[in-house]
């Protein structure tokens, strides 16, 4: 059987290795790199929502935004496969291994700072970018935090300010919890950093990174506490969006 060719993913990972040749990250990581070598990011394709980034559905049929809140729109570069969906996928596996190692954020934030150069150009004005915080307990653990590696490197590329302003209230973690159960327990769950005053968010386009949108209510609810203080617009970049089927919404 042919596979088709995707030249538009070969494309960005050429643009991708590229840059990290310039940079000079390619020598010091070539672990990683090898990696690069064994294939392409999967870049999302129509048909998707362009609301939330579900893949595999058509934005007014989509239902799965429906109590989602706060956001204008999510932009994703791919689709995450949990590993129980048995699918290959270098840009799942990568978004793991960042869970683990902070090294992974470069390549990744480097294509997702590509991809929305050259496909969502609207959001490249953006005032300023945030990450989707960790707990302190969590933080502590993990000794960095996902998202906010990816906004710096982000940031760098659309040289658009990085600041900390969100901070998570309490240790819950979404992972295993139902529909409802993420629905209910993500209320109240993010804040404001007490030293941020409301005034410098006030009228800003805000962009907040996460590593995977799932259900879609942690950056619900973290836009939602961007706007209550002032925010004019707040976007969601994310590097993918999980499968459809990929999680239990019942």
């Amino acid at each position: 059987m042919m596979v088709a060719y995707n030249y538009e993913e070969e494309l960005i990972m050429h643009i991708l290795m590229c840059k990290l040749i310039k940079d000079g990250w390619l020598f010091d990581n070539r672990d990683i790199a090898e990696s690069l070598c064994e294939g392409t990011y999967n870049i999302l394709k129509e048909p998707y929502c362009h609301v939330c980034a579900m893949p595999s559905i058509e934005t007014d049929k989509c239902s799965f935004h429906r109590d989602l809140y706060g956001f204008s729109r999510i932009y994703v570069m791919g689709v995450y496969y949990p590993r129980r969906l048995k699918t290959v996928d270098l840009l799942s596996n990568h978004i793991l291994e960042l869970k683990k190692d902070k090294r992974y954020a470069k390549p990744l934030g480097v294509a997702l700072s590509i991809i929305i150069k050259r496909k969502y150009p609207e959001v490249c004005n953006a005032d300023l970018l945030t990450a989707v915080p960790m707990s302190t307990e969590e933080y502590a653990k993990r000794g960095f935090n996902q998202a906010l590696e990816l906004a710096n490197v982000i940031g760098r590329e659309l040289n658009i300010k990085v600041e900390h302003v969100l901070y998570k209230t309490s240790n819950i973690k979404m992972k295993y919890k139902k529909y409802e159960e993420r629905k209910r327990l993500v209320r109240g769950l993010y804040q404001i950093l007490h030293k941020v005053h409301r005034y410098y968010l006030y009228g800003k386009h805000i962009l907040l990174v996460d590593d995977i949108v799932t259900s879609g209510f942690t950056v619900s609810e973290c836009s939602k506490v961007l706007k209550d203080a002032g925010a004019k617009r707040v976007d969601v970049i994310a590097l993918a969006r999980t499968a459809l089927g990929g999680y239990k919404y019942a």
